[in-house]
């Protein structure tokens, strides 16, 4: 869910969600931003990610409905209230690991996260290290033909 507080946004995330979930969300809320007509950016409009159970005061204080029981949520007895924004991340923070580039080590072992474009690993390498593990260049891998891309990818555990 985005709750647009107007200074800032909020990203709420349940605790049940995908990674790829997690980063359409995440980026549905920046592509929310942009779309605004009212001189709001990301320079002067946060856009922070609140989990389910960790709700800041910043945020639960846009819901006039939502009330606490003895320093506790509503929802839960186990989970006190967080006066401050230590449980708030910046998206722009969560997304940039989706955007970085990552080793070939970490591509073909599989350790990166699974809301990356698996069909396109390639696309994460450097360009030096592309050419590198491809032994060619991103200009030439592209005009291969798919099944041979798709087959080269295989081999290198791109894929």
């Amino acid at each position: 869910f985005i709750l647009d507080a107007f200074s800032s946004i909020f990203v709420w995330t349940g605790k049940q969600h995908s990674e790829i979930e997690l980063r359409w969300s995440l980026e549905s809320a920046v592509e929310y931003l942009k779309t605004t007509n009212d001189g709001r950016n990301d320079k002067n409009c946060p856009i922070y990610r609140v989990k389910q159970g960790e709700e800041s005061t910043s945020f639960t204080c846009h819901f006039h409905s939502w009330f606490f029981k003895d320093g506790m949520t509503q929802w839960s007895k186990e989970i006190p209230i967080n006066d401050n924004n230590d449980n708030i991340e910046l998206v722009s923070d969560l997304l940039s690991q989706y955007n970085r580039t990552y080793s070939y080590e970490e591509l073909s072992s599989g350790n990166f996260s699974k809301a990356l474009d698996t069909a396109n690993l390639e696309n994460y390498l450097s360009d030096e290290e592309f050419e590198e593990v491809l032994k060619m260049t991103r200009d030439e891998f592209n005009k291969m033909a798919k099944w041979k891309r798709t087959k080269l990818k295989k081999e290198l555990k791109l894929f």
